[in-house]
């Protein structure tokens, strides 16, 4: 029997962060409550003292994309190196979608035939996040302690990766260390570099404290804010940045390579889409809501706070202080940039300034 399907108790009930900003009970709940279980034999854990280095693939789905998630999946079966474990983690019950997982025979078929590839359940629904929440959970249940060496990569559900995707990837961010953060694409963002979990994620954990950090982060500060629950890949970069993790985008390899991205779309792609959103979950809405939501509440924690000390301390809340600030020095400038566009003389020189600068600080209009 495949292993993949083993799902723990419920001990938190079906109460969970709901992305408009309050806590909502899944109307799922019944059946979130006893998805199908399958023990694992103890044999098939790894083992944490004295093991090798491991590279951990991390990735989550909605109810109606699992089917469609077969597709990335087997690209990374199809990949040069293959990843140790890919942790595929879904909450019991699904909050954008307001029902039950369901795992489609397509995907047991899959992972009966990839015994690496794993599904990992969890109490809560972190949105996209979950991809990296779970596979730290995985991490802490069953290795413990990171060795040198160990490496997570977070990819999105709707992306078939190119077949040297990982290899590449791997090798870059092995040559960086534990203080550098690695994608094929990464922004700016209001002062905050944001690697891409659609052109791969690659970090190496430090130690065991560096994910509790991760995890206390984003139970401080980002869980239930309605938007911080649809753009992980911006706390992450906060959490990243204010750990002072340096990212490094690496989009000239695959230029090189002649694609302009390291995966193609899937169907997934047009199914529930973040892209799609209206409103205050449009993504240029919803990233600066995050930031700014982000921001403020970091800086308004006192010094020596426990809630400080998750970020790092002392140290990062002067990056804070200082990203802080040169947000507001973009802000003053932008409105001096749209006074100016009023003069016929200034007018083209401050339209295109302005232009750029509402282009990396408020993820507004393109640049050419």
């Amino acid at each position: 029997p495949n292993p993949s399907f083993q799902t723990p108790p419920s001990t938190h009930g079906p109460h969970m962060a709901s992305p408009r900003g309050h806590v909502a009970r899944c109307s799922c709940a019944r059946r979130c409550a006893a998805p199908p279980t399958r023990r694992r034999p103890r044999s098939a854990m790894p083992v944490a003292d004295g093991r090798r280095p491991m590279l951990l693939v991390g990735m989550t789905s909605l109810p109606s994309r699992l089917r469609g998630a077969c597709a990335a999946l087997k690209s990374i079966a199809a990949q040069t190196k293959i990843p140790d474990r890919l942790i595929l983690s879904l909450p019991r019950c699904s909050i954008r979608e307001g029902r039950a997982y369901e795992i489609p025979r397509e995907l047991q078929e899959l992972t009966s035939e990839h015994p690496w590839m794993q599904v990992h359940w969890l109490e809560e629904d972190f949105g996209p996040g979950t991809k990296l929440l779970g596979v730290i959970d995985w991490f802490q249940k069953y290795l413990g302690d990171p060795v040198n060496g160990d490496m997570l990569m977070l990819l999105d559900d709707d992306h078939a990766y190119l077949p040297h995707a990982i290899d590449d990837l791997w090798h870059k961010q092995s040559s960086l260390g534990t203080e550098y953060v690695s994608s094929y694409f990464a922004y700016f963002f209001r002062g905050v570099m944001v690697p891409q979990g659609a052109d791969i994620v690659a970090v190496q954990p430090k130690d065991r404290l560096w994910m509790a950090q991760l995890q206390s982060f984003h139970r401080h500060f980002v869980a239930e804010h309605p938007a911080a629950f649809l753009v992980d890949d911006l706390w992450a970069a906060i959490f990243y940045f204010a750990t002072g993790k340096e990212v490094r985008s690496f989009r000239d390899s695959v230029l090189r390579r002649g694609v302009e991205t390291i995966y193609t779309k899937t169907s997934n792609a047009s199914v529930e889409a973040l892209m799609d959103l209206e409103g205050a979950a449009r993504r240029d809405r919803a990233m600066l809501a995050c930031f700014d939501h982000l921001l403020q509440r970091l800086l308004a924690v006192p010094p020596g706070s426990p809630s400080l000390e998750c970020i790092g301390g002392a140290p990062s809340a002067l990056r804070l202080r200082r990203l802080a600030a040169e947000v507001a020095l973009a802000e003053r400038r932008m409105a001096e940039l749209h006074a100016e566009s009023a003069s016929a003389e200034r007018a083209p020189r401050a339209a295109a300034e302005l232009a750029k600068l509402r282009h990396l600080y408020l993820m507004q209009g393109e640049v050419g």
